[in-house]
């Protein structure tokens, strides 16, 4: 199926089969859907995806949040309506939320506030969906400049000391990528912090963004001589 499928009548009917008993048919359904792009992205049947992100089947609501993403490509207003279930109750909901806007495209087409949101999930008291919303931020630095906003940067700062290694390391990669927009006094004590890290690849990657920052920043930014919490080592 393709956009020329998507005509009202067979829009409405694959609406429909997302209510289905079976667990098979809701996933074809969402699959039909989304091979229909943008065309079939009625209000309707967004909001009838998102309410698949609570399906007991998770084959089902993992993929109404990657359909919906990409049928979201472009589209701000159903970008939008993801708001609200990034702040949804469930940690569930938030995860796969977070997840159809990793499929979404470049930030610079998102809302303002999806990314106030998003700033919001990177301080999530559940593991998970802090570390979907890195995932979300590690796509669209594939696609253009990390968002450097007070919320996002605050954000990643705070995730440097978050209790999970790989979380760890992937803020501070993120915030490698920032280059020059995260060379901000906090958080470069925060990731000079984290040379000392127990675990090794979040060192590396500490040491990484140090660098990458004071690249773009035209200037060194990694301590000298220095521990991370900056007391100078003993002779």
């Amino acid at each position: 199926m393709g956009e020329a499928a998507a005509t009202p009548e067979v829009v409405r009917a694959l609406r429909e089969r997302l209510e289905d008993g079976d667990p098979k048919v809701r996933t074809s359904a969402t699959w039909a859907l989304g091979e229909m792009g943008p065309a079939a992205a009625t209000l309707e049947v967004v909001g009838a995806l998102v309410e698949r992100f609570r399906d007991e089947d998770g084959d089902v609501a993992g993929a109404s949040a990657f359909y919906l993403g990409m049928m979201a490509s472009g589209r701000p207003e159903v970008v939008r309506a993801l708001v609200p279930h990034l702040r949804d109750a469930s940690a569930e909901v938030r995860r796969n939320a977070l997840s159809a806007l990793q499929w979404t495209g470049s930030a610079t087409r998102w809302p303002p506030e999806v990314l106030d949101v998003l700033a919001e999930c990177l301080r999530d008291g559940d593991a998970g969906v802090r570390f979907r919303a890195l995932d979300v931020l590690m796509e669209v630095s594939e696609l253009g400049p990390v968002p450097a906003t007070p919320g996002i940067l605050r954000g990643l700062r705070e995730r440097l000391g978050d209790e999970k290694a790989m979380i760890r390391q992937a803020a501070a990669l993120l915030l490698g990528r920032m280059g020059g927009a995260a060379a901000r006094p906090e958080v470069l004590r925060a990731l000079r912090w984290r040379l000392g890290d127990a675990d090794p690849e979040v060192r590396e990657a500490a040491d990484w963004a140090l660098r990458s920052i004071g690249r773009a920043a035209g200037r060194s930014v990694r301590p000298d001589r220095r521990r991370p919490g900056g007391g100078r080592r003993k002779h």
